[in-house]
Protein backbone atom coordinates (compact mmCIF):
# COMPACT_ATOMS: atom_id res chain seq x y z
CA UNK A 1 0.00 0.00 0.00
CA UNK A 2 1.50 3.48 -0.65
CA UNK A 3 3.20 5.37 2.16
CA UNK A 4 4.18 1.81 3.83
CA UNK A 5 0.85 1.93 5.88
CA UNK A 6 -1.01 -2.01 6.12
CA UNK A 7 -4.42 -2.62 7.01
CA UNK A 8 -5.19 -4.84 9.73
CA UNK A 9 -6.66 -8.21 8.83
CA UNK A 10 -9.07 -8.33 11.91
CA UNK A 11 -10.42 -4.67 11.09
CA UNK A 12 -10.57 -1.46 9.24
CA UNK A 13 -7.32 0.37 11.20
CA UNK A 14 -4.73 1.54 9.40
CA UNK A 15 -1.19 1.74 10.82
CA UNK A 16 1.55 3.74 9.99
CA UNK A 17 3.27 6.77 11.06
CA UNK A 18 0.87 9.24 12.66
CA UNK A 19 2.58 11.39 10.25
CA UNK A 20 1.29 9.24 7.33
CA UNK A 21 -2.21 8.83 8.46
CA UNK A 22 -3.13 12.42 9.60
CA UNK A 23 -1.46 14.33 6.24
CA UNK A 24 -1.16 12.00 3.64
CA UNK A 25 -1.77 14.52 0.81
CA UNK A 26 0.01 18.02 2.76
CA UNK A 27 -1.73 20.43 4.74
CA UNK A 28 -5.12 22.19 2.91
CA UNK A 29 -5.16 24.52 0.97
CA UNK A 30 -4.61 28.20 2.26
CA UNK A 31 -6.97 30.98 2.00
CA UNK A 32 -4.34 33.64 0.95
CA UNK A 33 -2.88 31.43 -2.05
CA UNK A 34 -6.36 32.25 -3.89
CA UNK A 35 -7.93 35.00 -5.87
CA UNK A 36 -11.35 34.60 -4.52
CA UNK A 37 -13.20 32.56 -2.14
CA UNK A 38 -15.07 30.73 -4.37
CA UNK A 39 -11.62 29.55 -5.67
CA UNK A 40 -10.83 28.31 -2.28
CA UNK A 41 -13.96 26.16 -1.09
CA UNK A 42 -13.32 24.49 -3.95
CA UNK A 43 -10.15 23.85 -3.50
CA UNK A 44 -10.44 22.75 0.22
CA UNK A 45 -13.68 20.76 -0.29
CA UNK A 46 -12.01 19.10 -3.55
CA UNK A 47 -8.60 18.07 -0.83
CA UNK A 48 -10.88 17.10 2.25
CA UNK A 49 -12.72 14.93 -0.12
CA UNK A 50 -9.52 13.35 -1.03
CA UNK A 51 -8.45 12.63 2.58
CA UNK A 52 -11.97 11.41 2.90
CA UNK A 53 -11.33 8.86 0.31
CA UNK A 54 -8.20 8.01 1.52
CA UNK A 55 -10.01 7.07 5.60
CA UNK A 56 -12.57 5.16 3.50
CA UNK A 57 -15.41 7.76 4.73
CA UNK A 58 -16.81 8.78 1.65
CA UNK A 59 -19.77 10.75 1.13
CA UNK A 60 -21.88 10.36 -1.53
CA UNK A 61 -25.25 12.44 -2.12
CA UNK A 62 -27.33 11.67 -4.75
CA UNK A 63 -24.41 10.02 -6.79
CA UNK A 64 -22.12 13.21 -6.35
CA UNK A 65 -18.98 12.71 -3.81
CA UNK A 66 -19.68 15.60 -0.93
CA UNK A 67 -17.48 16.15 1.93
CA UNK A 68 -20.00 15.62 4.89
CA UNK A 69 -19.28 18.69 7.19
CA UNK A 70 -21.69 18.64 10.23
CA UNK A 71 -24.47 16.42 11.43
CA UNK A 72 -26.83 16.13 14.79
CA UNK A 73 -29.97 14.47 15.24
CA UNK A 74 -32.16 14.89 12.27
CA UNK A 75 -30.34 16.69 10.35
CA UNK A 76 -27.19 16.11 8.43
CA UNK A 77 -25.05 18.72 6.23
CA UNK A 78 -22.44 18.34 3.17
CA UNK A 79 -20.34 20.37 0.61
CA UNK A 80 -20.56 19.77 -2.80
CA UNK A 81 -17.61 19.64 -5.22
CA UNK A 82 -19.12 23.49 -6.46
CA UNK A 83 -19.23 24.67 -3.18
CA UNK A 84 -22.81 24.42 -2.44
CA UNK A 85 -24.65 23.70 1.08
CA UNK A 86 -26.69 20.32 1.16
CA UNK A 87 -28.80 19.35 4.27
CA UNK A 88 -30.97 16.58 4.84
CA UNK A 89 -33.53 16.70 7.44
CA UNK A 90 -34.54 13.23 9.14
CA UNK A 91 -33.38 10.24 9.83
CA UNK A 92 -31.26 8.07 7.46
CA UNK A 93 -33.01 6.15 4.52
CA UNK A 94 -35.70 8.88 5.28
CA UNK A 95 -33.78 12.05 4.51
CA UNK A 96 -34.51 14.31 1.51
CA UNK A 97 -31.20 16.27 0.51
CA UNK A 98 -31.60 19.78 -0.58
CA UNK A 99 -29.66 22.91 -1.16
CA UNK A 100 -29.51 24.93 2.13
CA UNK A 101 -31.18 28.11 2.96
CA UNK A 102 -28.68 31.09 3.51
CA UNK A 103 -29.97 30.29 7.03
CA UNK A 104 -28.95 27.27 7.16
CA UNK A 105 -26.01 27.47 5.45
CA UNK A 106 -24.59 30.02 8.03
CA UNK A 107 -25.97 27.52 10.60
CA UNK A 108 -24.12 24.49 9.30
CA UNK A 109 -20.93 26.66 8.40
CA UNK A 110 -20.63 27.84 11.71
CA UNK A 111 -21.35 24.31 13.48
CA UNK A 112 -19.03 22.91 11.51
CA UNK A 113 -16.18 25.81 11.76
CA UNK A 114 -16.71 25.20 15.39
CA UNK A 115 -16.05 21.28 15.87
CA UNK A 116 -13.94 20.36 12.71
CA UNK A 117 -13.10 23.02 10.59
CA UNK A 118 -12.24 26.01 11.69
CA UNK A 119 -10.80 27.62 8.96
CA UNK A 120 -14.47 27.41 7.17
CA UNK A 121 -15.09 31.02 9.30
CA UNK A 122 -13.78 32.95 6.33
CA UNK A 123 -17.17 31.97 4.72
CA UNK A 124 -19.30 33.59 7.59
CA UNK A 125 -20.58 37.08 7.38
CA UNK A 126 -18.90 40.02 9.03
CA UNK A 127 -20.45 41.25 12.39
CA UNK A 128 -22.17 44.79 11.20
CA UNK A 129 -21.14 48.05 13.43
CA UNK A 130 -25.24 47.77 14.42
CA UNK A 131 -26.09 44.35 15.32
CA UNK A 132 -26.34 43.18 19.07
CA UNK A 133 -25.72 40.25 21.03
CA UNK A 134 -28.65 37.82 20.29
CA UNK A 135 -30.90 37.76 23.59
CA UNK A 136 -31.51 34.34 22.81
CA UNK A 137 -28.25 32.57 23.24
CA UNK A 138 -26.79 35.41 25.01
CA UNK A 139 -24.32 36.16 22.21
CA UNK A 140 -23.28 32.57 22.39
CA UNK A 141 -24.57 31.03 19.43
CA UNK A 142 -25.82 28.29 21.51
CA UNK A 143 -29.13 27.40 24.13
CA UNK A 144 -29.60 24.71 26.80
CA UNK A 145 -25.91 24.42 28.46
CA UNK A 146 -23.81 25.06 25.53
CA UNK A 147 -25.10 21.63 23.37
CA UNK A 148 -28.11 23.35 20.78
CA UNK A 149 -27.32 25.78 18.64
CA UNK A 150 -29.47 29.15 18.67
CA UNK A 151 -31.94 29.22 15.28
CA UNK A 152 -32.25 33.30 15.85
CA UNK A 153 -29.33 34.62 15.27
CA UNK A 154 -28.14 30.99 13.00
CA UNK A 155 -25.21 30.21 15.92
CA UNK A 156 -23.77 33.23 15.09
CA UNK A 157 -24.04 34.45 18.61
CA UNK A 158 -25.21 38.43 17.71
CA UNK A 159 -28.56 39.84 15.03
CA UNK A 160 -28.67 42.63 13.49
CA UNK A 161 -30.07 46.15 14.96
CA UNK A 162 -32.99 45.66 12.59
CA UNK A 163 -34.03 42.19 13.89
CA UNK A 164 -34.14 42.44 17.94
Amino acid sequence: MALGLTRNKRSSDVTGTMAEIVRPFGYPPLVSSYRSLEDWIKAWIAFRILEASYAKAEYFINGRKCLGIFGTIGLDSAFTSDGEVLVALGFEEEAVWRVATREERTWVIVCAQRNRYPELSVLLPLRPEDAVDCANCRGSGFVHGQIISCKICSALGWVSGGET
